[in-house]
């Protein structure tokens, strides 16, 4: 008898328990967001926010990158992203922020709540930011930040193995640096496709010449072997890629050492000052002067230039 009545008793908890599972579904809740009434429009919701940058100032760390933020409406909580591309680079929920863009370029900032149950997003922000110090700023001139206005570094013919001889620079073939297996270096390409080449005899003297880049005002020197300002300019750079295996671009108003050498782009050619950047850090830099963009592999021509920072 006990065990049937615990039998039954265990039968019947079963049952509770699966009965009990089922949901009951809140018709009035349901009906309750149906009818929610209307949601904030875009424009009353834009129209309750306001954003400002920070402005630039010459040797200023902080400015345009410092984007201040506000919701005037905070019973309309939400959230502000800051996208480049469909990339999000910084986010908030609070109605008064800043964010702080990680690079300069072009930025759409938007902010997006949830009003009566429905999904409300503002205008775009458009944002453009110029004030982030690039990592090229200190390879190029030693600078650390945007504060270190009177920084500057110098630089120096590199002397690159070539066979039984060595070379400053060449001439070559475009395109060479794509063809290394283990990747680009000034030293994977020796002796292929080279002619030209500035050897320790033709260089003589001249290794005594000297570059310099300085941050102010983004200025560039010319020093001859004598130690003697020959040439001054500007110089301007930048990420884009047009060929594989180029990291940007260096555009100069003036030439760079070892120019007086360069066989295959004339100071009357379009391309004249204006190098690939194949590898660049804080001890050294290769360039390539192309003579077309985008060249042709092996048919096209340019002049690989290689220099070291002087250790000071």
């Amino acid at each position: 008898m006990k065990n049937i009545l615990k039998y039954s008793f265990m039968m019947f908890a079963a049952a509770l328990m699966f009965t009990s599972c089922d949901p009951i579904e809140d018709k009035d809740a349901h009906k309750n967001f149906e009818n929610a009434g209307d949601a904030i429009t875009q424009e009353a919701l834009t129209a309750a926010l306001s954003v400002r940058q920070l402005e630039n100032a010459e040797g200023k760390i902080e400015g345009d990158q410092y984007i201040i933020v506000k919701n005037s409406r905070p019973e309309i909580g939400g959230m502000w992203l800051l996208k480049r591309g469909e990339v999000v680079v910084a986010k908030s929920a609070a109605d008064v922020d800043t964010l702080i863009s990680p690079s300069n370029g072009e930025f759409d900032l938007i902010y997006q709540c949830v009003s009566n149950y429905k999904n409300v997003t503002s205008k775009v922000f458009k944002i453009t930011v110029t004030n982030v110090f690039d990592e090229w700023d200190n390879f190029l001139t030693g600078a650390a930040d945007k504060a270190d206005v009177n920084a500057k570094k110098v630089w120096k013919f590199r002397r690159l193995p070539n066979g039984t001889d060595f070379a400053y620079g060449h001439n070559g073939a475009h395109g060479a640096w794509k063809y290394t297996s283990a990747g680009y270096t000034p030293e994977s390409i020796k002796g292929v496709a080279w002619w030209g080449e500035v050897t320790d005899a033709m260089m003589g003297d001249n290794i005594n010449m000297r570059m310099v880049f300085s941050y102010n005002g983004n200025k560039m020197q010319i020093f001859d072997k004598n130690g003697n300002l020959s040439q001054e300019g500007t110089f301007a750079y930048n990420h884009e890629t047009p060929e594989t295996g180029v990291k940007g671009w260096l555009n100069t108003s003036i030439p760079t050492m070892g120019q007086q050498w360069n066989e295959c782009v004339g100071s009357g050619d379009p391309y004249y000052c204006k190098y690939y950047v194949l590898t660049l850090d804080e001890n050294y830099m290769s360039l390539y002067n192309p003579m077309a963009v985008p060249g042709g592999d092996w048919d096209d021509c340019g002049w690989y230039m290689y220099f070291e920072a002087v250790e000071e």
